[in-house]
């Protein structure tokens, strides 16, 4: 994963399920061998001392970041969302880090988009992305799109021979971005390269 990360050059990267203890520290692995300055992780379970979240890594200074805690659904698990502000090209944008619950009847997502809208200044530019457990069809992406637009249609689960969607980007008061899934199995989905333009 680092050297496809150091091959494009990529500036942000965005992770869900990142995986931290003693022997191995996944955040500290990515920060060295790709050479990011700044990182924010938050952790949605913990079991000893081996920690599981979301994490977003920058070559960009963060002048702002933010988490947020889903509530919990019926005994469900519940993940988070964090956010990080940067400036880019004079002009600042949220990049936002969302991975929603696993919901096959897409309940759970829905009330998870509405707690993440309550939280989100849509006068600001933002850029939403990650795992949303979602299909296009969900009343979450629906949701979503009623706020924001599409950057990426494209199949991207599971990894090894892509059938559904459930991987999305987002934005708005954003001149134009181009997405395309990559072809890689380092995950059990395909990433998704963004390029703001």
């Amino acid at each position: 994963m680092c050297d496809l990360i150091n091959k494009l050059n990529i500036d942000i990267c965005v992770f869900q399920e990142v995986t931290s203890n003693k022997k191995a520290d996944q955040i500290q692995i990515l920060k060295k061998c790709c050479g990011y300055n700044y990182h924010f992780f938050s952790q949605d379970s913990v079991l000893f001392d081996y920690k599981k979240g979301n994490l977003i890594l920058s070559k960009y200074e963060f002048v702002e970041k933010k988490k947020h805690r889903f509530k919990r659904y019926y005994f469900r698990p519940n993940n988070n969302a964090i956010s990080v502000k940067i400036k880019f090209k004079d002009e600042y944008i949220w990049i936002n880090n969302l991975h929603l619950s696993c919901d096959v009847t897409g309940y759970q997502q829905h009330q998870q988009v509405i707690e993440f809208l309550d939280k989100t200044n849509l006068n600001e530019k933002n850029l939403i992305c990650g795992d949303f457990n979602s299909l296009a069809s969900y009343s979450s992406i629906t949701k979503l799109k009623s706020s924001f637009k599409s950057g990426l249609v494209s199949k991207t689960f599971p990894s090894i021979y892509p059938l559904y969607q459930i991987d999305h980007v987002l934005y708005n008061d954003i001149s134009d971005i181009k997405c395309q899934t990559l072809d890689s199995t380092l995950s059990d989905h395909l990433p998704i390269l963004i390029d703001i333009v």
